[in-house]
C-alpha cells in the first residue's frame, strides 16, 4: 500500500516540479532563440521557427512566474530571481525586435529590391567614325545614345558614375568612356550621349594579343559588318520615395551583338534601329 504524501511534501514536489520545468523550458527557449537569431542574420528564418520561439518564450515566462510563486520561500532563489526575470524579458524582447526587423527588411526588399527589376536600358543609337586599321594599331571614335528608364512608381534609382566599355566580338575591350552619375525619379527616364575615343584611356587593360584583334578587325572590314558590344558596371542605389530606405546594388548591364554596317570609303559604321539591352539581376 502506497503511503500518502503529506501537505508539506506535496508542496515541495509541486514547487520542485515547476522549477524543473522552468529550467527545461528556459534551456529550450535559449536553443531555439540562438538558431532563430542565426537564421535571421542570414534572412533564412522560417515561419515555424518564429512561432516556436514566441511559443517557447511565452511558456518560459509562464513557468518563470509559477516557479517564482512556489519558490518564494527560498532565500537563494530570491537573490537570483530578479536577474533571471531580467534575462528572460530581454531575450523575449530581443526575439520580437529581430522578427520585426526581418519583416520590415523583407518589406523594403519587396518594394525596392533588385527582384522588382525597375531599371530598363535601351540603346537608341550606336555608330563608329574614323575607323582605321593599321599594321600594328587601329583608331576609331564611337558614339552611343542610351536611355535609362525607371518603371517603378514608388522607387528612385540613383546611378553613381561608371565606366562603359566597347568590346569586339564579346571578348576584347577596345575603348571606354566615363559616364556621370544620375538620379532617375519614379516613372521617368534619362537619355545620355556617350563618346568613345581610342586616343583616350580610362584605365582598362589593352588586348593581350593585339595582332589577333587587328586581324579580326580587318576581317570585319572586308565583310562590311563590324561586330561590337557594350558592357557596364554601375554602382547603384534603389531608394523608396517615402521612407528614404532602399537597397545598394552593383548592376552589370550589357548590349550584345551590335552589328554596324560599315562604309569603308568613309570609315563609318552605323547600327540599324535601336536595341534593348540586358540588365541582369545583381548578386547580393
Amino acid at each position: 500500500m502506497k503511503r500518502k504524501k503529506g501537505k508539506g511534501e506535496r508542496r515541495f514536489v509541486k514547487r520542485h516540479g515547476y522549477a524543473h520545468r522552468f529550467a527545461k523550458d528556459f534551456l529550450e527557449y535559449l536553443t531555439v532563440f540562438q538558431a532563430c537569431s542565426r537564421n535571421i542574420l542570414h534572412k533564412k528564418i522560417a515561419a515555424k521557427n518564429i512561432w516556436k520561439a514566441i511559443n517557447n518564450c511565452s511558456l518560459f515566462l509562464e513557468d518563470l512566474i509559477m516557479a517564482t510563486l512556489w519558490c518564494k520561500e527560498s532565500q537563494t532563489f530570491k537573490k537570483v530571481a530578479g536577474n533571471i526575470v531580467l534575462v528572460g524579458l530581454i531575450g523575449c524582447l530581443a526575439t520580437i525586435f529581430l522578427i520585426s526587423l526581418v519583416s520590415f527588411s523583407n518589406y523594403v526588399d519587396s518594394k525596392s529590391g533588385p527582384q522588382t527589376e525597375p531599371l530598363v536600358l535601351y540603346l537608341d543609337s550606336f555608330s563608329v567614325s574614323d575607323f582605321k586599321v593599321f599594321k600594328s594599331s587601329f583608331s576609331a571614335k564611337w558614339d552611343a545614345k542610351l536611355t535609362f528608364t525607371n518603371r517603378n512608381g514608388g522607387l528612385k534609382i540613383i546611378l553613381n558614375g561608371f565606366k562603359i566599355f566597347v568590346y569586339h566580338r564579346e571578348r576584347q575591350a577596345l575603348s571606354c568612356a566615363i559616364v556621370d552619375g544620375m538620379e532617375i525619379d519614379p516613372k521617368t527616364q534619362k537619355t545620355v550621349t556617350i563618346m568613345f575615343d581610342t586616343r583616350r584611356s580610362c584605365g582598362f587593360e589593352k588586348p593581350a594579343n593585339k595582332y589577333q584583334v587587328l586581324n579580326e578587325l580587318r576581317e570585319d572590314v572586308k565583310s562590311g559588318v563590324l561586330r561590337f558590344s557594350l558592357r557596364m558596371k554601375i554602382p547603384a542605389f534603389y531608394r523608396l520615395r517615402l521612407l528614404g530606405l532602399g537597397t545598394t546594388v552593383v548592376l552589370t548591364p550589357y548590349c550584345p551583338a551590335l552589328n554596324l554596317e560599315f562604309l569603308g570609303a568613309k570609315g563609318e559604321g552605323k547600327m540599324v534601329g535601336g536595341r534593348n539591352c540586358s540588365v541582369p539581376l545583381p548578386k547580393l
